[in-house]
């Protein structure tokens, strides 16, 4: 079943509505904008964004459109921040996470990378940065994988045999979970 909820803030002379429908857990369709007209006429020097990319990814257009500074405190997506010069957030985007650790790993020797990553938008974002990483590092990226959210097991064990078979073992595991 999707979750509907309506909430939003007093901002200035005006109300920025928020309504969230989360039917898949992680997918999350927004509309951010004063309630009864545009964002022009919530008059604000800045705005501090909900926790999530999501919530605040739907804010971005509307307070960058207005020269409105949104400081994304709990943001990480990149699409948050990208062509929004006005959105700053505290948290560093999900396309920089990965980045000194592979540059460590590389200078350690590591010359070859797996990845594995939950079915979530946050896991699946931080993961997707480790091909150009690693090639941008000399490594080879041996395999890129997908599981289900709040994997098991089941899940699991088929991938550890794989990652153990000759030719197929990474030097390094990436893994962008929850748990």
């Amino acid at each position: 079943d999707s979750s509907k909820a309506k909430v939003g803030a007093i901002v200035g002379n005006g109300m920025v509505p928020l309504s969230a429908d989360a039917e898949d857990g992680d997918g999350v369709g927004l509309g951010a904008g004063p309630a009864g007209g545009g964002a022009e006429d919530v008059a604000a020097s800045y705005w501090l964004g909900p926790y999530s990319s999501g919530l605040t990814g739907a804010m971005s257009p509307a307070a960058n459109e207005t020269g409105t500074v949104l400081v994304a405190g709990g943001a990480a997506s990149t699409s948050v921040f990208e062509g929004y010069p006005t959105i700053f957030g505290t948290f560093p985007p999900t396309s920089k996470y990965l980045a000194q650790a592979v540059e460590a790993l590389s200078r350690a020797g590591a010359r070859t990378a797996a990845s594995l990553w939950e079915d979530a938008s946050f896991t699946r974002g931080v993961c997707a940065a480790l091909p150009g990483l690693a090639e941008r590092h000399g490594m080879t990226l041996l395999s890129q994988t997908e599981v289900p959210a709040s994997p098991t097991a089941l899940d699991l064990d088929p991938i550890s045999a794989e990652f153990s078979r000759p030719g197929k073992d990474p030097d390094v595991v990436v893994t962008c979970v929850y748990d």
